[in-house]
């Protein structure tokens, strides 16, 4: 199934430009993409962007899953912005549950013994009422073929008019190499014209020495398979926490603890820079560090 596009006069792209322009004024923040609902972030990428394919990546143990859940949240539930998720690592209970943890914040343990107090049953009730109504849609496939992502793809964006893609994990798509996968990804959000994000784990093994010691915050460089496919992508963030490496304060003796970074290392938009957020992993969560 594909999309038809027609083509089109130039003064009808024109406008559409100028009117994206103006949208981006009229915004106190300047957003002109999907808000991932992150301020920080948002500053530096005008959010995501239509038709742009962006890798979300890191070591693991810097809580990439639970990062997405919270910005799928924030659009899907808090701005009602229609998405998918695509997961091949997660089931879709396992997602439904990380989502519920997320905003009832009632411990994973609690949940799966059903032992809970009588606020966390509340908290957990609630919780499921707000999620029920977010105009969100689960896939689970574990090797999945980049031809069955974009066929369901292509059926969301008619029938759903979902704004956003997430792919997790990108490494466990049926393809003959990364390179591969992510061409067919950009050509399919050129035609799908929405933003892709593709979740890419890297083992800590592949981690160089000197940032495994120190906790150095990654650079592009440390990324030598996305070094290969740069130019493919339209953006690259690196999700980091100090705190995995035993790093409690940074250079200026400001704590760590519970505090995350995403570093925006690749910007067709040309502005690079650094979101900080909360994070609270026992809650699966992402938050504005206020």
């Amino acid at each position: 199934m594909k999309v038809k596009k027609n083509i089109v006069l130039l003064n009808s792209v024109l406008t559409e430009v100028i009117h994206k322009t103006y949208s981006a004024a009229d915004s106190l923040t300047g957003i002109s993409g999907v808000s991932t609902g992150f301020t920080g972030l948002d500053i530096i990428t005008s959010g995501w962007q239509r038709s742009d394919l962006i890798i979300l990546t890191g070591y693991a143990g810097m809580g990439l899953i639970p990062l997405m859940v919270s910005a799928a949240l924030n659009m899907s539930v808090d701005n009602e912005i229609p998405l998918a998720i695509f997961s091949l690592q997660h089931s879709n209970e396992k997602l439904a549950e990380l989502m519920l943890i997320n905003r009832s914040e009632v411990k994973l343990e609690n949940i799966i013994s059903g032992r809970l107090t009588e606020d966390e049953w509340t908290r957990l009730n609630n919780a499921e009422e707000l999620l029920s109504n977010a105009p969100m849609y689960l896939y689970d496939a574990p090797n999945i073929s980049i031809d069955e992502i974009s066929e369901k793809a292509h059926q969301l964006v008619l029938e759903e008019d979902i704004k956003l893609l997430y792919i997790d994990n990108l490494e466990l798509i049926k393809a003959t190499d990364t390179v591969s996968k992510l061409f067919a990804l950009k050509v399919l959000a050129r035609e799908l014209d929405i933003p892709i994000v593709a979740l890419l784990e890297f083992s800590s093994n592949n981690l160089h020495e000197q940032s495994l010691r120190y906790g150095k915050i990654p650079e592009l460089n440390d990324f030598p398979e996305l070094n290969m496919v740069e130019n493919t992508v339209d953006m690259i963030c690196v999700l980091h926490r100090s705190e995995y490496f035993h790093i409690t304060e940074d250079a200026e003796g400001i704590s760590t603890l519970g505090k995350a970074e995403i570093i925006v290392c690749k910007n067709k938009y040309s502005e690079l820079g650094i979101a900080k957020l909360n994070v609270n992993l026992q809650y699966s969560k992402f938050s504005e560090n206020k």
